[in-house]
């Protein structure tokens, strides 16, 4: 394997040259450490680069002895000066703090490790679980995992590792190139690698366990120890694992509505179905377990491995910034009352009093409530509500209205609406008592990418939850969904509701029935590429360029999973114009280039269809260039980039582009032409070479 060392530095403003020296570390064999630091762990001198001149000071190739592969290794860098005149002076700094990597295995021919599955081979969510003691003796000096999975696209979660219960990854995230010397061929089977050695037990049962979501499931993991005594402990998913179907506790049905790339398919959770505690150890398998369906990897697979350029996204947890009780739907007929959309809205006067009159009807994003009075949103009000609501109501002792778009018509799309009404009663009996609030909106301060965590404390079976996640809030209605609207269901006790797929929201509203549980909580859990604040910072004494500079590093921060995207609400589809906003904003910022190589990898892999997005691609070689001043990427894809010029559809009579042939590699879109190139002219006599395509 070779390794490159990217090592950025400024050019001295004086005479003098740079030069650097590089030091890579393995673990020992012999040496017993009781430290978990990795200066204590890391002693043995592999290679010393020696020094190196200042215009030879990056990229510079390892000329060591082959790493073992599944190792982890730490290197240091030293800079200094010399004078370039006799006499002259120069300084030589002390090594930079260690660096951590891992050289990941190069092929995976003949490895022990299968891709594990369910047998039931229609189910999209999978539970996997291995459990083994770790001896009391053992000095775990690294654990290194790899792991993928198979995954569409937009899902990025075709696995999420546990270990000993606690999350630490999820991914594999989209393939790619590896582009080092251009090397241009595409790897459609990721692998991410970690350390997990601070959260294995010595001395008593540890329990990986991995949560998968693809249709069929299908997940491989290698662990590999590195012991202190010198031995060598490699745990690979095979038949010895257990497995379970999760579609039963997590029940995937159609979203409702909406129009995101994610929404394809929701998690209707039911927790009575959950195997409580199957991540944890002494997790006792009963009823659905079964031993995982193992599959020894195909040359396909073989061909398609490899270790991800990326690091592993982060995971953290997000808390809400505030929860409030909102008015909600009424148990039983009220004079006064509202419902959000997809329930029922019960109006009525009690015994021996009929409804007279429609006082109020909105459907719609109605403000207000019945104590202070409801108003019209004139943004989303459906017309004629107030006569749909009469005619059903008027004249009778009680009536029901079915809160829905079909009833009333959609006055605004991608938003949660809900019916507001108000009756006029004929008789004198006062209305019944408020009940308790079963309704809340909840406020996480930013929006962020990830999911929802639901724990309750003393649940009822039975009780639901309607909840919908959004990206903006009219009154008490959240809107923007693009479908995030889901029905959870609750069991006896304590649990933990936890979502598997990530979303994009900021407000998230809660409906409970028949009633809320007196002890609950929410919580979200939020992933993205790995931010270094450290790598950027600005300060000024203008507060509003402050806010700007908050707002953009946030976006820029929160909004990169493992790809640059066109949206990830929408398509979540990496665009070539992504390359140019998105890239180039965290290049600005961030000492990282691996996304934004990552990307374009993929991207050119997997070009978009507009042709004025596809004769960017040159640009993301270039960029690419001028971040990391290598010219892999663009050797890796010189062809690709050449051709999607659309110099090979130049009319040399005319200097423009022949339309009628510029579709033609376009398999996908055939019958379409880019909105952006209708201003070139069309030749009126096609030439011998023109094809026409339907």
């Amino acid at each position: 394997d070779i390794l490159f060392f990217l090592i950025h530095h400024f050019p001295s403003v004086y005479s003098f040259s740079l030069f650097f020296f590089l030091m890579i570390r393995r673990p020992p064999r012999s040496t017993l450490s009781s430290s978990s630091a990795a200066s204590d762990v890391y002693k043995r001198q592999v290679w010393d680069s020696g020094t190196v001149a200042s215009n030879e000071s990056i990229h510079a190739r390892y000329q060591g002895p082959v790493l073992n592969a599944s190792t982890p290794y730490q290197w240091s860098v030293r800079t200094g000066t010399q004078g370039r005149s006799a006499g002259s002076g120069g300084c030589l700094s002390d090594f930079s703090a260690a660096a951590i990597l891992v050289a990941g295995t190069d092929s995976w021919d003949g490895s022990p490790a299968n891709f594990i599955s369910l047998k039931n081979t229609s189910a999209i969510f999978g539970y996997f679980r291995k459990e083994w003691t770790l001896p009391g003796n053992a000095t775990v000096l690294s654990g290194i995992v790899e792991v993928t999975a198979r995954v569409d696209d937009p899902l990025l979660s075709g696995y999420k590792l546990f270990v000993n219960g606690q999350l630490v990854d999820l991914g594999p995230g989209r393939g790619e190139a590896a582009v080092w010397d251009g090397d241009g061929k595409f790897k459609a089977l990721p692998v991410m690698t970690l350390q997990i050695q601070h959260l294995l037990q010595p001395g008593a049962p540890n329990v990986l366990a991995l949560q998968t979501m693809h249709s069929p499931t299908s997940v491989m993991m290698q662990l590999t120890l590195h012991l202190a005594d010198g031995e060598t402990e490699t745990i690979v998913t095979d038949h010895t694992w257990s497995s379970f179907n999760g579609d039963v506790h997590r029940c995937p049905g159609p979203a409702t509505h909406g129009g995101s790339a994610g929404t394809n398919f929701l998690e209707y959770i039911d927790a009575s179905a959950e195997p409580v505690g199957w991540k944890e150890p002494g997790f006792a398998a009963g009823a659905g377990w079964a031993p995982a369906v193992s599959t020894s990897l195909s040359t396909d697979d073989q061909e398609n491995l490899h270790s991800k350029m990326e690091p592993p996204m982060s995971v953290s947890e997000v808390s809400v910034v505030s929860i409030a009780p909102v008015s909600s739907p009424p148990a039983s007929p009220v004079r006064c009352g509202a419902a959000p959309e997809n329930h029922q809205l019960p109006l009525g006067c009690g015994a021996g009093n009929k409804i007279v009159s429609v006082t109020f009807a909105s459907f719609g994003t109605p403000t207000g409530d019945c104590e202070s009075g409801f108003a019209h949103n004139p943004i989303c009000d459906a017309n004629g509500t107030s006569v749909i609501v009469a005619e059903a109501c008027v004249g009778r002792q009680n009536c029901t209205v079915n809160v829905d778009r079909a009833v009333f018509g959609d006055p605004c799309i991608n938003v949660v609406k809900r019916l507001a009404a108000a009756v006029k009663c004929d008789g004198t009996s006062p209305p019944p008592p408020p009940a308790p609030p079963r309704a809340f909106v909840a406020d996480f301060g930013k929006e962020f990418m990830g999911g929802l965590v639901l724990a309750a404390g003393d649940g009822k079976l039975g009780t639901t939850v309607d909840i919908a996640c959004g990206e903006s809030l009219a009154g008490e209605t959240v809107g923007d969904t693009w479908g995030w609207e889901f029905t959870w269901k609750l069991r006896d006790g304590a649990q933990m509701l936890v979502q598997h797929k990530y979303m994009e929201c900021r407000w998230v509203s809660l409906l409970f029935s028949p009633a809320a549980p007196t002890n609950f909580t929410l919580s979200g859990w939020k992933t993205h590429y790995p931010w270094h604040a450290q790598d950027s910072d600005f300060s000024s004494d203008s507060p509003v360029l402050n806010a700007v500079w908050e707002l953009s590093k946030y976006t820029v921060d929160a909004a990169s999973l493992d790809t640059y995207t066109d949206s990830n609400t929408r398509e979540r589809r990496p665009y070539e114009a992504d390359g140019i906003i998105a890239a180039t904003a965290r290049l600005l910022v961030q000492r990282d280039f691996l996304w934004a190589r990552h990307s374009h990898a993929w991207v050119i892999q997997n070009p978009t269809w507009p042709v004025e997005w596809k004769q960017l691609s040159s640009y993301l070689g270039w960029q690419d260039y001028m971040a990391t001043a290598q010219a892999d990427l663009s050797v890796a894809f010189m062809q690709q980039m050449y051709n999607r010029t659309m110099i090979g559809y130049l009319d040399p009579s005319t200097g423009l582009l022949d339309l009628s042939l510029i579709h033609i590699s376009e398999p996908t879109r055939l019958l379409s032409i880019s909105y952006a190139v209708f201003c070139l002219k069309k030749k009126k006599n096609k030439t011998k070479n023109s094809k026409t395509t339907k």
